[in-house]
């Protein structure tokens, strides 16, 4: 809350820095959450860790489902939309023994091969929101002083456009993906399902009419090459008359 970004958002919005605490953020991030028809109330309370009657914390339990639910509502994801069931940035396997490599370059100090983990995932997700971060940061922020930034190479590796055919080298939203979406709904399944299939037709109709277009093609050019080798007119040749005519070059055309 003392960052003098916080402090100019929130006054542009009327709210005095000095009257939100850190408590403040939980009570929010509870309210936003609760909001949501797909959320329940359990779940918010289990993550926030806020305590219940004895009876509800010896027979009710923290379970992955609801928590990964109210992890993608706290994101600001609808739920009524495919988009409920992107994917956080993420590197394909092709790509993971490089990010390792560069997870080490950037946290030299840890071993947890659980934090790696995590920590590769984090790198991703700095990767892809490469540019918003550049447009949204001071330029003196400590994260443009990180061996990412400094180094450079991967950053400019993993942001670069691959070519067409070549394998992605960052994974994120609806791409597809090794990694099981978690905290989805079927609403979210079956919109995601609905675009995968709309694109598909969409593709198969271009390729259609590309087929079309050129097996006209060859027929004509077939049709065309028969009517030379007869020596009847044709209709190349009777474009070829009209664009003489055109030319005024009509005095010339007793020659042929």
């Amino acid at each position: 809350m003392k960052l003098p970004e916080v402090i100019a958002c929130l006054r542009k919005h009327g709210v005095d820095a000095s009257d939100l605490q850190t408590h403040s953020i939980r009570k929010t991030g509870a309210t936003f959450g609760a909001a949501s028809e797909f959320v329940s109330l359990m779940t918010i309370c289990l993550r926030a860790a806020w305590a219940i009657t004895a009876v509800m914390q010896k027979y009710i339990f923290r379970e992955k489902g609801g928590d990964q639910q109210l992890g993608r509502v706290m994101a600001m994801m609808d739920p009524k939309t495919a988009e409920y069931n992107a994917h956080p940035p993420h590197f394909p396997p092709s790509e993971v023994e490089r990010a390792d490599n560069l997870v080490a370059q950037c946290f030299p100090s840890v071993e947890n091969a659980q934090r790696l983990v995590f920590l590769r995932s984090m790198i991703a997700s700095v990767i892809h929101h490469k540019e918003w971060l550049e447009e949204n940061l001071a330029t003196d922020h400590p994260l443009f002083d990180s061996f990412l930034f400094r180094d450079g190479i991967d950053l400019e590796y993993y942001s670069a456009t691959c070519d067409e055919g070549e394998a992605p080298r960052l994974l994120f939203g609806l791409m597809d993906s090794p990694l099981q979406s978690t905290g989805t709904t079927l609403g979210s399944t079956i919109l995601r399902e609905l675009r995968e299939a709309k694109e598909e037709r969409a593709e198969a109709e271009k390729w259609r009419a590309q087929a079309e277009s050129k097996i006209h093609q060859w027929i004509g050019d077939a049709v065309e090459a028969s009517a030379v080798s007869s020596g009847q007119l044709t209709a190349d040749s009777a474009r070829l008359v009209h664009s003489l005519h055109s030319l005024s070059l009509s005095p010339f055309l007793s020659y042929f």
